[in-house]
């Protein structure tokens, strides 16, 4: 019996140190600059698809998603500032940043947001396509019909 008890734990802290061995971080000099001018979706080096890459199964606010420059500049140039200022605002009640397979669309990166207590009504999705590098956001204002916004004519997975 005491060699069953010691064995579990064995298997168990040698998973613990395969897992951690395999850490996937990257150097410094990998990651590119809010200045450095990247193609998007043309190669792992996309400073926004390295962001929220490296940010799957955060929260939106815990992974400083309206603080990144590069996703900042690109949703403002997106949507539009007064957009913009309504989705920073109304982004409150978040989902995890996570592929999108439950929208069948698993190669894209997906996160929700709504203003507290009142989704539906003032709602707001955002989808990225790492492959082309293309930012999809869709906005609901006050129970407006839905406004979608994308870089790339693609298509849309919400």
């Amino acid at each position: 019996m005491k060699k069953k008890k010691l064995f579990l734990p064995l298997i168990f802290a040698t998973g613990l140190l395969t897992v951690s061995c395999g850490n996937s971080s990257r150097p410094a000099s990998d990651t590119a600059s809010a200045d450095t001018v990247v193609t998007p979706g043309t190669d792992n080096t996309d400073p926004l698809t390295l962001f929220l890459e490296d940010n799957i199964g955060q929260y939106p606010r815990d992974a400083g998603l309206f603080e990144d420059a590069t996703f900042r500049k690109r949703l403002k140039a997106l949507v539009g500032e007064e957009n913009y200022l309504f989705v920073q605002k109304n982004f409150q009640t978040q989902t995890p940043i996570d592929y999108g397979r439950d929208y069948g669309k698993p190669d894209y990166i997906i996160m929700q947001g709504f203003e507290t207590h009142n989704a539906g009504f003032n709602d707001i999705s955002i989808a990225y396509n790492p492959a082309t590098g293309n930012l999809m956001a869709k906005i609901i204002k006050e129970g407006s019909k839905p406004m979608r916004f994308q870089e790339l004519n693609e298509s849309f997975p919400f």
